[in-house]
């Protein structure tokens, strides 16, 4: 193996080789080169080769070299051309015939040294020659055949590879975006070739004959099906879009921008924070996505930790932050399953006075995903009342009728006031008590409308 110590000289003395090579090349390649001038040329390179040989390191190089070819079975034979005492013309060896006159440049070797740089004798005479012009048009337009079929073989098989993981990312798109799991309920280790991917990547090709055209040729070691490789598409999917947001963020129309943080559970029952951060672009409000985080701990001190860390992380300046909002952070009394029992027990004694007869049926219940109301204890109690619990989709602010209808009414009324003291702001209660009935009936109703208008748009988003 290469030494570290070594590694510098051996540098050198490639890089020697190439300087020569790279003079070789330029000097035999001018229109003006005459058989002396490259003649003197090569005698140059073999007297500077002889020289850097004659080096104790070039010697190392060269036996490693040596050692390696023997044990990958590479060839170092080297014509013995030059003990014959013969030379050779390079593109009558390669492309001539040996049906030609002039055999002794192609077959046999030329020997008649005396003649050889004489004019219209030797070299000059075969170089002038027409079976000499036609190998060297032979050996170029070769040249351009082998160029012009590997660049043809590798655009095919470039164009093969990249629809092939283009269809891979496209089923990956389409299962993250519709929140649907990879793998199901099949154990990783045991069926790694099981689940919802695999079977819908399986569809796809019996559909698609281009994609499965593509399959076949794909290495087997190399398909790209593998759960890592799943997972990494993901992430480069995610940090591709949060880029995006944050580039998007920094050309706009000014600096300031405000957070926003909101608590729920994915299908495995975990509780996530989506942060989204909003700005203002081209005179329009923009709301993105920013991050989705895992929380350990839902108090308003780990809230804003964990924002002020995305930021850093993002190069975002916090100082240009002019608000973060959290719903479902705690800063005081946390509510968790017992206490939210507790309500829904009040809930359902204040139905039970009000609309006697329904309190054990007739009785739909509508809250989100948060921790308490999607607890066991919750879920127990909510059956034994017999109530029909509709299911709140995650990140549906305008299926909550808290946010599309009563906090819109509620900004109207404050719109343009200030506060001095908490009592001031306490006057929200009086409010909110001071709606009549059918103000709240309303409310019921447009979510109705709301639920059925984003079924019929596949669940996409309700405009407010």
């Amino acid at each position: 193996m290469l030494k570290k110590q070594s590694f510098g000289f051996y540098l050198i003395y490639f890089n020697e080789i190439l300087q020569i090579i790279h003079i070789l090349s330029k000097q035999l390649q001018k229109k003006d080169t005459t058989l002396e001038k490259a003649t003197s040329t090569i005698n140059g390179v073999i007297k500077s080769f002889d020289q850097m040989r004659s080096s104790s390191e070039f010697s190392k190089i060269w036996n490693l070299f040596l050692s390696f070819a023997t044990e990958h079975n590479i060839s170092t034979e080297i014509p013995t051309i030059a003990e014959k005492n013969v030379a050779f013309c390079y593109p009558c060896k390669i492309v001539g015939n040996n049906e030609t006159k002039e055999i002794a440049f192609s077959v046999t070797g030329y020997s008649n040294w005396k003649k050889a740089l004489e004019n219209n004798k030797g070299f000059y005479k075969h170089q002038s020659s027409s079976s000499h012009r036609i190998c060297i048009k032979k050996l170029v337009d070769k040249q351009k055949r082998v160029e012009t079929i590997s660049t043809f073989l590798n655009k095919n098989v470039l164009e093969n590879h990249r629809y092939y993981v283009k269809s891979i990312f496209e089923i990956i798109i389409f299962l993250v975006v519709n929140e649907l799991p990879f793998r199901g309920d099949f154990d990783l280790e045991m069926h790694e070739d099981k689940g919802l991917f695999q079977s819908l990547f399986r569809y796809t090709l019996k559909k698609d004959t281009k994609l499965a055209k593509c399959a076949k040729l794909i290495p087997q070691n190399a398909t790209y099906l593998s759960p890592v490789i799943q997972n990494e598409t993901i992430n480069i999917m995610h940090n591709a879009v949060q880029n995006s947001v944050v580039e998007d963020l920094r050309n706009a129309d000014v600096p300031w921008y405000t957070i926003m943080k909101d608590g729920t559970k994915d299908n495995n029952n975990r509780e996530n924070i989506p942060i989204t951060i909003r700005y203002v672009k081209n005179g329009k409000p923009i709301e993105s996505l920013l991050s989705i985080k895992n929380a350990t701990n839902l108090n308003a001190a780990y809230f804003v930790q964990m924002t002020l860390d995305l930021l850093k992380s993002l190069n975002i300046n916090t100082d240009y932050m002019l608000s973060q909002c959290s719903d479902g952070a705690s800063v005081g009394e946390t509510i968790n399953a017992a206490k939210y029992c507790e309500t829904l027990k009040k809930l359902r004694r204040a139905i039970q006075n009000k609309r006697r007869g329904l309190f054990t049926s007739g009785v739909c219940l509508l809250h989100d995903n948060a921790r308490p109301h999607t607890a066991n204890v919750t879920k127990q109690l909510l059956d034994s009342f017999g109530w029909d619990v509709l299911n709140h989709p995650p990140y549906s602010p305008d299926l909550a009728p808290s946010d599309y209808h009563l906090f819109t009414s509620l900004k109207k009324h404050m719109g343009g006031k200030k506060f001095s003291t908490d009592e001031e702001v306490k006057a929200v209660d009086k409010w909110s008590k001071k709606m009549a009935a059918e103000f709240y009936k309303a409310d019921i109703k447009k979510l109705i409308c709301r639920i059925t208008t984003c079924i019929e748009r596949n669940g996409d988003y309700v405009e407010k």
